[in-house]
């Protein structure tokens, strides 16, 4: 596949995808952009190309937080003005309103779900995400899940966990206490993504920049989870939580001592 990306890149693809990002034609347009624009990001070959125009990133950025009011002003909201395009496309000449609306609710959460895919492709590049961890964006993205039709994306709390990765993503990410307790909540939960936050919320503990801001909210979090034998591939997940406990309360004492 990689061949292909290359291929379309040399074809010069980007610049028209680049247009229809921006809104040229409709939404219906701008998720076909953001999904093509996604799988050239994959590949280390094509990446250089698509982040050289810089209003990509933004514009993820962009449709990522507001793909769903988009969807819902320019389609959803008015039966009666729906383009009869629009309509066929979304299912594909069958079906009626009801048929028309359940498809533009999918199509909407995958282009919020590409949006964000895309952005972290860029998020493994620390040079990105000066850009990517702004407080009104970072606070959003533990709301931003997947839902039925994109069960295999983990969306919002993916991205999160590229950016916790970084030290430099860590720091904005620990100054929101919003996300740290959503964090927790996702971490306590049963859902798919758990050892997302499970290791977001270890990697801000383990970070000694981090580790005073988010302390009081995680620890707490994480000694619930202490118990837990294993989590998916994930072996021994309660022995390496304990570890990071230690670790943190070994550090926090020492500190303390210094202070003093």
């Amino acid at each position: 596949m990689e061949e292909f990306a290359e291929a379309s890149v040399h074809a010069g693809v980007i610049p028209p995808l680049v247009e229809l990002l921006r809104g040229r034609l409709t939404w219906v347009e701008q998720r076909v952009a953001i999904r093509a624009l996604g799988h050239l990001a994959t590949y280390a070959s094509t990446f250089p190309a698509v982040a050289s125009h810089g209003e990509i990133l933004e514009l993820s950025i962009q449709l990522a937080t507001s793909s769903l009011e988009i969807v819902y002003s320019h389609f959803y909201q008015y039966v009666d003005r729906r383009p009869s395009y629009h309509c066929d496309l979304l299912t594909r000449g069958m079906g009626g309103v009801d048929m028309e609306s359940r498809k533009a609710e999918e199509w909407a959460s995958q282009l919020q779900c590409w949006s964000l895919q895309l952005i972290n492709c860029f998020a493994f590049k620390p040079e990105f995400l000066s850009t990517i961890c702004k407080p009104e964006f970072l606070i959003k993205l533990p709301g931003m899940w997947g839902g039925l039709v994109n069960e295999n994306s983990p969306a919002g709390i993916g991205l999160l966990r590229t950016i916790c990765h970084h030290k430099i993503g860590r720091g904005p990410v620990a100054s929101c206490p919003g996300i740290i307790e959503a964090l927790c909540n996702i971490a306590r939960s049963s859902d798919d993504w758990q050892y997302m936050a499970i290791d977001c919320l270890l990697w801000l503990v383990q970070d000694p920049s981090t580790c005073h801001k988010v302390i009081d909210k995680a620890v707490p979090a994480l000694v619930d989870l202490a118990e837990i034998l294993a989590l998916g591939d994930y072996k021994k997940l309660g022995d390496s939580i304990v570890n990071v406990l230690q670790e943190c309360i070994q550090s926090q004492g020492a500190g303390t001592q210094l202070s003093q």
